[in-house]
């Protein structure tokens, strides 16, 4: 590999390989080549455009700005969801085969779908792969409408992690994963989940399932991937439209790409186009989406185009220092130097004790005029960092319970759907919130002509936000009480609402007894813009002060750091985001353990005592 700094200049007609550690300026180097290629370049003509391709929304809005609008009118900034939309899937989706049964003319544009459990049980039902299904999670019992179900969940739980890849046989297929087919004790006495050889019946038939949301014009990311694949496979023209368009095609955050994706860029790197792949295998931390962190290691490009930026222009030398302890191919260079100061705490603190204790003391050592971002593993932690001071219990269980409680499902799944889009709409996500209410009535309550859905969603919106802050204190069952009243006055004369609750029962008792935020807490928001978030939405940005919710996990990274292990590369990434302090939350350290972590890093121990 050649040794370069993000300032460089490479090859413009070469296609070409960066290895970047965190804080390495890979953005910087990006956008300084894409402003040469634009202005130097004899390949992109009239028409022709360079494509960047990140992993992220807040990403594509920050190299957008920084390239300037001269720049940026040359350049297709996206993600690779909605640059394979943009110019394959919704171009030619007529040529999609019939089987799939896409609703061209509600095929309005992709998004998060969940599948309804109407969908779930009708898939079920009319399959006849069902009857190979076995004790304890059978046809019937899936099917079971008793109070204690807990196939139906689990099953649910499993869908959730629905993902596009290839198969034995180079085929696209989509696939789950398996651990995710259980229930949690806590709701239903005991932790249940499926075999694997039931699960191995119903991965093969996901398909089915996912034609009943194309039908209704529902499309998701992962769909938008294997539509993708299906239409270059029979449509090769296809890619040569997409290298007349895109003579050069940029890809950030490499690593991360998945099978498919790595696939579509191979065939583009063949027919000639230009392309440049950026990425850092430590930072490797989408295993269970699909990604794969080989096909970043073997991209094919010249050793004279294969390249390493050692610098850390984020993190302080004391940072950095520690981040080379813990991984051995790219000792990186810190490119600003710490002042020597005796006084001066530690850029490294371990906090051993209760993380919200752990919190506050980090806030008084950084003082009241620095941000401080938390980053969590599971989102249910995030949550909790965010009700900090308040009396809410976060419940990671609780959309499990609120399953058991309401027997109704469009009603729960309403529930949920229209809380998620309030949710993005406080977190200042008005855009996406406003698409994700259009594709809810559109599925939900009244298929009407675009206007009018645009329309009657942004009324609704407007109003369940204008009375946020009466709900949100209060329980689901004031949410519900405001959404039926808000959804029966936008649709008057409709029947389709939300159903109403009864007066008294185990329903009611429920809906009253749950706490709006207890429910809202368990949401899965992706871009989350709030300072309390988990490390996986905090790929790719970075923060003066982090504090990091730590596990045992955690403690074993820090004790022996393995790199091979996706968990560890997590850690890796959460204390990379760092560019002043990073605290780094425990629940217990043993005097040994202490001991060893000092001989290792220069960094500081506080323990707080029970």
């Amino acid at each position: 590999m050649i040794v370069i700094t993000s300032d460089c200049k490479i090859d413009i007609d070469k296609s070409f390989k960066v290895e970047a550690g965190p804080g390495a300026g890979k953005t910087h180097f990006l956008i300084n080549h894409i402003n040469i290629v634009v202005q130097n370049s004899n390949r992109l003509r009239k028409t022709g455009k360079v494509a960047c391709i990140t992993y992220t929304n807040s990403a594509v809005e920050n190299i957008t700005e920084r390239l300037g609008e001269n720049i940026a009118s040359h350049v297709e900034v996206s993600t690779i969801h909605s640059f394979l939309y943009k110019h394959v899937v919704k171009p030619y989706c007529f040529k999609l085969p019939k089987e799939f049964n896409l609703n061209i003319g509600r095929f309005k544009n992709h998004i998060d779908v969940r599948f309804s459990q109407k969908d779930i049980r009708k898939w079920i039902e009319d399959g006849k792969f069902s009857t190979k299904l076995k004790n304890p999670t059978s046809k019937n019992q899936i099917l079971s409408r008793y109070s204690n179900n807990w196939q139906m969940p689990a099953l649910r739980n499993w869908l959730s992690s629905v993902y596009t890849t290839f198969d034995s046989n180079g085929q696209a297929v989509f696939k789950a994963v398996n651990s995710k087919a259980f229930v949690e004790e806590k709701i239903y006495g005991s932790g249940y989940g499926f075999r694997n050889s039931n699960l191995e019946i119903l991965e093969k038939e996901i398909i089915e399932l996912k034609k009943l949301n194309w039908r209704k014009g529902l499309v998701d990311h992962e769909d938008i991937l294997y539509f993708s694949y299906k239409l270059v496979k029979e449509n090769p023209f296809i890619f040569e439209v997409l290298k007349t368009k895109f003579p050069y095609i940029f890809i950030d955050e490499y690593q991360d790409t998945n099978l498919i994706q790595n696939d579509l860029l191979l065939k583009l790197l063949k027919l000639g186009s230009v392309v440049g792949v950026i990425g850092d295998r430590a930072q490797s931390i989408y295993d269970f989406a699909g990604a794969n962190i080989q096909s970043f290691a073997n991209f094919p490009v010249d050793e004279s185009s294969h390249y390493v930026i050692k610098e850390n222009r984020r993190s302080t030398e004391e940072i950095v220092e520690f981040l080379n302890i813990v991984r051995t191919d790219i000792e990186q260079r810190p490119v600003e130097k710490d002042e020597p100061n005796e006084e001066r705490c530690k850029a490294v603190l371990i906090i051993i004790g209760d993380k919200a204790k752990g919190f506050k003391k980090a806030e008084q050592l950084i003082g009241n005029e620095e941000t401080l971002v938390s980053l969590s593993r599971k989102n249910n932690e995030a949550n909790e960092m965010k009700l900090l001071g308040e009396e809410i219990i976060v419940n990671e269980s609780i959309q499990s319970a609120l399953y058991k409680h309401d027997y109704n499902p469009d009603r729960r799944r309403m529930i949920l759907e229209f809380m998620e889009v309030v949710e993005y709409a406080q977190d200042g996500q008005i855009q996406k919130a406003v698409k994700l209410m259009e594709t809810i009535v559109q599925r939900n309550i009244n298929p009407c002509n675009e206007l009018k859905l645009r329309e009657k969603s942004i009324k609704i919106l407007i109003n369940l936000t204008e009375s946020y802050d009466i709900y949100s204190v209060g329980s689901i069952f004031d949410f519900h009480q405001t959404l039926y009243q808000v959804l029966n006055n936008v649709f008057s004369n409709s029947k389709s609402t939300i159903s109403n609750l009864s007066n008294r029962g185990e329903i009611i008792n429920f809906y009253k007894s749950t706490k709006y935020k207890t429910l809202s807490s368990s949401l899965k928001l992706s871009d989350d813009n709030s300072s309390h978030i988990t490390i996986h939405k905090s790929k790719g940005n970075e923060y003066k002060n982090v504090f990091i919710v730590g596990d045992d996990t955690m403690k074993e990274f820090l004790l022996s750091p393995d790199l091979d292990k996706e968990e560890h590369r997590v850690r890796y990434v959460a204390i990379s985001r760092a560019k002043n302090k990073v605290f780094i939350q425990l629940n217990e350290l043993n005097q040994k353990e202490e001991s060893k972590i000092k001989k290792m890093y220069d960094c500081q121990i506080i323990r707080f005592r029970t």
